[in-house]
C-alpha cells in the first residue's frame, strides 16, 4: 500500500494533476509491482492526459459507432476539486439521450 500513499503525497504535496499522473502511471503498469517501483521517476502529467478519450474512442471504433463528447467528459457526472465547473444534470441529459430516454 506504499504505492498509494505515495500517490496521496503527490496530491497534498503537488496537486491533482501530479497524482493523477502517478494514480495512471499505476493503473497502466503490466504485471506485478518490483519492489523497487517507488524509485521511478514521478510522471510528466501532460503525458498521460485524455487516456480515457483515447481507450472510449478505440471502443467506439470496435463497435462501429461514432463516440460520444459527454459534458465535463468521463468524471461530468460530479463536481470535485480537479473539475469544480462540470454540470452533473448536463452530463445526466446527454446520457439519457444517448440511451434513447429522452
Amino acid at each position: 500500500m506504499k504505492v498509494n500513499a505515495d500517490i496521496v503525497e503527490a496530491y497534498q504535496r503537488d496537486g491533482f494533476g501530479p497524482a493523477m499522473a502517478k494514480f495512471i502511471q499505476l493503473v497502466m503498469y503490466p504485471g506485478l509491482l518490483p519492489d523497487n517501483y517507488l524509485d521511478r521517476c514521478a510522471p510528466d502529467p501532460a503525458q498521460v492526459r485524455c487516456l480515457a478519450r483515447r481507450g472510449g474512442e478505440a471502443v467506439a471504433r470496435l463497435l462501429g459507432v461514432e463516440p460520444v463528447i459527454f459534458p465535463g467528459h468521463h468524471g461530468g457526472f460530479a463536481v470535485n476539486q480537479g473539475s469544480p465547473h462540470n454540470d452533473p444534470a448536463a452530463f445526466a441529459m446527454k446520457l439519457r439521450e444517448v440511451l434513447g430516454e429522452d
